[in-house]
């Protein structure tokens, strides 16, 4: 990954827009969140990328870390200031998609930055309750 970091670095000082998107209206704050890519996703953040840009769903680099369970981007990001509180345009957040699709140590990462199991999502469940009904027993 030294590598691509390097090259990344290289190409951001030539002046590539670090907050160009793809088709999906991903950008590489995106990317390198939902695959786990701190190193390159510092540099993106370095050079001013926006944390809380959003594609086309409304979702952020964090809503995409989280649902990756990508612990260490989920706390990169959260440390550059992103918002844990955005909602997605289907109403969810980081912590409620890291919920209901069991992504355990993403949300033990939101918790500790202060997410809050009790809040609601757009249309009115608990967090809490989201992750009672699609948890698999233990």
């Amino acid at each position: 990954m030294a590598g691509h970091v390097s090259i990344l670095k290289v190409i951001l000082e030539y002046g590539a827009n670090v907050d160009s998107c793809d088709g999906d209206g991903r950008t590489a704050l995106h990317h390198a969140a939902a695959s786990g890519h701190v190193s390159i996703l510092k540099v993106i953040l370095e050079h001013g990328a926006n944390v809380d840009s959003c594609n086309g769903d409304g979702r952020t680099a964090l809503y995409h870390a989280a649902a990756s369970d990508q612990v260490g981007a989920t706390d990169a990001l959260i440390e550059a200031g992103a918002n844990i509180k955005l909602k997605s345009t289907e109403g969810w957040t980081p912590l409620l998609r890291a919920t209901i699709f069991n992504k355990r140590e993403a949300m033990l990462a939101l918790f500790r930055h202060g997410a809050i199991a009790s809040t609601c999502d757009d249309v009115g469940q608990r967090h809490c309750n989201r992750f009672a009904f699609s948890s698999t027993p233990a």
